[in-house]
């Protein structure tokens, strides 16, 4: 993330995944201090987000994730200078097939691994 704002405090963001999953990563945190630059994570030593990035779990990843960027003070303005998505996945302990309708592996069939095969 990199955003470039006189105050922190002024600003509210969001990011929606492709299914409408929407956390909130920023409610006006940081009173007057200016710009917010580096990576959102849980756990990170970077930038917290004011809800857990966990509430993605489960959650479609492939397609267009939102960034919505509120200012909720009108006296300055700034400007989003980049932002990205990051997406680490567990891996499947049965991978080979994945419950698409057919005992043989199709690499390219829609896959639902729910563990029943």
């Amino acid at each position: 993330m990199d955003i470039t704002h006189t105050f922190q405090g002024d600003l509210i963001i969001d990011v929606a995944s492709p299914d409408g999953t929407t956390v909130r990563i920023w409610n006006q945190e940081g009173s007057n201090t200016a710009d917010i630059v580096g990576t959102f994570d849980d756990s990170g030593p970077n930038l917290s987000p004011t809800e857990a990035l966990s509430g993605f779990n489960g959650a479609t990843s492939a397609g267009i994730w939102t960034l919505t960027v509120e200012d909720a003070l009108s006296a300055d303005e700034g400007t989003l200078n980049a932002w990205g998505v990051s997406v680490e996945c567990e891996a499947v302990s049965d991978a080979t097939d994945c419950d698409d309708t057919n005992s043989d592996t199709y690499p390219s069939a829609d896959e639902i691994c729910d563990a029943e095969d």
